[in-house]
């Protein structure tokens, strides 16, 4: 088995199944599809088991459905089941771009000593839509062309987020650190966080491969992100579980920054506050403003470099999606 695809579903009846068929075309022949619905109340489940049945069996899609356990036990799940050599994970609610996912396997098996690749994700805001922004842009290049010593630093605090979707793994790799932590909710940001503080070297232990379109990441309401409370909590958590102790305090610092300041924007200071409340909390007053100090003289010093690299690359802009990608949003 070359290529096992898991797809976590939850309440997504709307999505599923544009997500599943986009997974069945992608050009390995040697491939399963595990969806596991992790309790969904709406019309799901009756929805993917219709499509499974008029599939047949010669497609190797599976449905698991059972009762609510959370997305981190569902990716572990999914990975105790993994046949492949290669686990590719997508939510229910994004899309997968074949050639993007086939290009990504391509890569793996052409370097043998790469443990996972990170590809590339289109943001999708309708279903109409014939232009789409890429999700990384010059902030990832620079990320992923840091020495090791910096990118481990800056990946607690600076850190540009990295969709699990956009990615493919070496199921061994992943099972090699136990998969997903079930102590931590984060998913994508507490697994990368650990796999990146052990693989050092971009193109021997990992590769970035921006200009590989692997998934549709399809931006809507319920979406988890949009949750800026929960995504605050789910950041400091895995920070307080993950990130060393002499760069923790810096880490909470700016978590709470880059959270206050979604909240601000969004006409919620007093969810700010909050933030404010709980980083003096595990910090401590002098500690957070010995660190807050330290962090403005190191912006102050070394961030005119970084600012002007930044402005020195061209800006991320919309990208007109190939024809083939037009036939998955229709």
């Amino acid at each position: 088995m070359i290529l096992s695809i898991i797809v976590p579903s939850y309440n997504h009846e709307k999505f599923v199944l544009s997500t599943i068929g986009a997974a069945s075309r992608i050009a390995i022949r040697d491939k399963e599809i595990t969806v596991i619905d992790d309790g969904s109340t709406d019309n799901s489940v009756a929805l993917i088991r219709e499509y499974i049945a008029g599939r047949g069996e010669s497609a190797n899609i599976r449905l698991i459905a059972r009762e609510n356990r959370g997305l981190v036990k569902t990716l572990n799940e999914g990975l105790a089941l993994a046949r492949g050599k290669y686990l590719y994970c997508v939510a229910s609610d994004d899309i997968p771009i074949p050639d993007g996912v086939r290009s990504l396997v391509d890569h793996l098996e052409k370097n043998p000593s790469l443990q996972f690749i990170v590809g590339n994700a289109l943001v999708m805001e309708s279903e109409d839509q014939r232009e789409f922004l890429a999700t990384y842009g010059g902030a990832h290049k620079r990320f992923f062309a840091l020495p090791f010593e910096q990118r481990h630093k800056e990946m607690f605090s600076h850190y540009p987020h990295i969709y699990l979707q956009a990615s493919v793994f070496k199921t061994a790799a992943l099972r090699a650190i136990g998969g997903w932590r079930e102590d931590i909710i984060s998913d994508d940001f507490s697994l990368f966080l650990r796999m990146l503080s052990q693989l050092k070297d971009v193109e021997k232990d990992f590769a970035f491969r921006p200009e590989i379109m692997a998934c549709f990441y399809r931006r809507h309401q319920a979406n988890v992100s949009r949750n800026v409370e929960r995504q605050f909590m789910t950041v400091e958590q895995a920070l307080a579980a993950l990130c060393p102790p002499q760069w923790r305090d810096a880490a909470y610092l700016w978590n709470c920054i880059g959270h206050s300041m979604v909240a601000i924007r969004s006409g919620r200071p007093s969810l700010a506050a909050q933030f404010f409340r709980s980083t003096i909390d595990r910090t401590g007053l002098v500690r957070l403003l010995r660190s807050a100090a330290s962090e403005l003289v190191e912006t102050l010093t070394k961030g005119g470099e970084r600012r002007q690299s930044r402005v020195a690359q061209p800006p991320v802009v919309r990208t007109s999606a190939p024809r083939t990608y037009y036939s998955l949003l229709e």
